[in-house]
This record gives C-alpha cells, structure tokens and sequence, in this order.
C-alpha cells in the first residue's frame, strides 16, 4: 500500500493567513499585495473553491516517468501553498 501525504488544509489556514499579512510584500507604485491572496488561499481549499495541482495529478505522474531516476532534478515554481510540492512527492 503506497504511502499517502495529507496536505493539512485547515490546520496551516491560521498559519497561512498570518504569515502572508507578514511576508507578502507591497508593490512599490500601488500599494498593492498579494496577501489577501495567499492569507485566504487555504480557506479557499478547503470550501473546494478552487482548483489545487491534485487535479493534473496524472500530469505530473507523466511527466516524472521522463525524469532520470539517478540524477532527478525538479522546479518548483508558481505554488501558492505546499500542494504543489505534496503532488510532486505523491508523484515520484
């Protein structure tokens, strides 16, 4: 039985929700952030709003089956959240 990895969606919530009203940064011209964003994003997960990597699961599957197992290498990029990496390690 393969080992599965819970993406913990409630309880980081808080966590997300703190720490992007810390982190996010402030667009020098407009003020503007992505906080509201990144602070929501985990509450959006969980009422199902939105889409997360999980849905192109297969995707990822087929793209891993073109890495080099002995040297893989892997970009992570444009994650919101940790989904993104939770499916790339689902994945290999």
């Amino acid at each position: 039985m393969p080992h599965t990895l819970d993406e913990p969606v409630l309880e980081s919530a808080p966590l997300a929700r703190r720490l992007a009203a810390e982190m996010c940064g402030r667009d020098p011209d407009t003020g503007e952030s992505c906080a509201w964003n990144h602070g929501f994003w985990q509450y959006l997960r969980a009422l199902e709003l939105v889409t997360t990597p999980a849905h192109h699961a297969d995707c990822f599957k087929r793209g891993f089956d073109q890495v080099d197992a002995r040297a893989p290498r892997v970009l992570i990029s444009a994650a919101a959240d940790y989904s993104m990496l939770v499916q790339v390690l689902r994945a290999w």
